[in-house]
């Protein structure tokens, strides 16, 4: 299960980088920079998660911060 839901991830980045170039064109240097990191960063965790590279960010959620929220609603 955790192959397909990488897998579908991944054909929607891609469908949505696609479908977004044109209009990418046309924008602000700025706002093109923007993009240019959101999707670097999506593009790194993605491969990180297929490599089983466990990077911090998700690896202190899971860990501490989830388990610290459970324990809170539950009181």
């Amino acid at each position: 299960m955790n192959n397909i839901f990488l897998l579908v991830f991944f054909f929607i980045v891609v469908i949505t980088l696609v479908s977004d170039m044109k209009k990418m064109q046309s924008q602000h240097k700025s706002l093109k920079t923007l993009y240019v990191v959101l999707y670097t960063l999506t593009s790194a965790m993605f491969i990180c998660m297929l490599l089983g590279i466990k990077f911090l960010p998700t690896y202190l959620f899971v860990n501490n911060l989830s388990t610290w929220v459970h324990q809170f609603l539950q009181v």
